[in-house]
């Protein structure tokens, strides 16, 4: 006849062992589950932790990799054309605005920002405004706009073509938000091998500039604001 303490062991008659008699077992089999993820976790942990401890020193080096020791100087070209140069970027921006040879509620800048690091700056059209005399902000008109007002823009993109003011960045990369055929971009990237250059449009809320200085101010990663004297 079998023996009932070995049939009624878990151990033994998972093993198939048969296992010393007055001992009990069961604390062992309750504790050895426990003690395989315990060890398990002990040789996975050192891996573990320098994967975390390295993707944590990643970001923040990437919170600080715009951060500058200085704050960025901007400087005039000439009359229409204004530059900025910081730790991580320099820019150029020259503003159209000639209300007696054009539609006097519109504004054109010619944009132009080179990297100065490897990480990509990334902007879209929505981060781009023009700052007032008063602090108030003016977005960039729509795309569909810029479409619609063609032939009111016209005077104004002849002016931006024929570059009598046109800044001195001249990049490979065109800013395309604003596109008269082909593909039209909705966001631009910058780093120390890639700078992008092209048109920015504007409306006035009233119909027509004041006289004063504005801000151009570009969110996004790039965080740039240069200011210039519309007369």
């Amino acid at each position: 006849m079998p023996d009932r303490r070995r049939a009624l062991n878990p151990l033994g008659v998972a093993a198939g062992l048969d296992l010393p008699r007055g001992r009990d077992y069961s604390r062992k089999v309750r504790h050895f589950p426990r003690r395989a993820a315990i060890g398990w976790m002990q040789r996975r942990l050192p891996g573990a932790l320098a994967a975390f401890l390295l993707v944590f020193a990643l970001q923040v080096a990437g919170l600080g990799a715009h951060e500058c020791s200085e704050p960025g100087k901007w400087f005039r070209i000439n009359l229409g054309v204004t530059g900025f140069n910081d730790c991580h970027l320099r820019a150029w921006a020259a503003r159209y605005y000639f209300p007696g040879e054009h539609d006097p509620q519109w504004l054109a800048i010619d944009l132009a920002i080179q990297g100065k690091v490897g990480e990509a700056m990334t902007f879209r059209p929505d981060d781009v405004h023009v700052i007032r005399p008063d602090g108030s902000p003016t977005p960039l008109i729509s795309h569909h706009t810029y479409r619609r007002q063609r032939t009111s823009l016209l005077p104004l993109l002849l002016q931006l073509r024929g570059g009598a003011n046109r800044s001195p960045g001249e990049c490979a990369n065109e800013l395309q938000f604003f596109v008269d055929g082909g593909v039209r971009r909705s966001l631009a990237d910058v780093n120390q091998y890639r700078c992008v250059q092209g048109y920015l449009f504007f409306a006035a809320p009233t119909g027509r500039w004041a006289s004063g200085t504005y801000e151009l101010s570009v969110g996004g990663d790039v965080g740039l604001r240069i200011p210039f004297e519309i007369e």
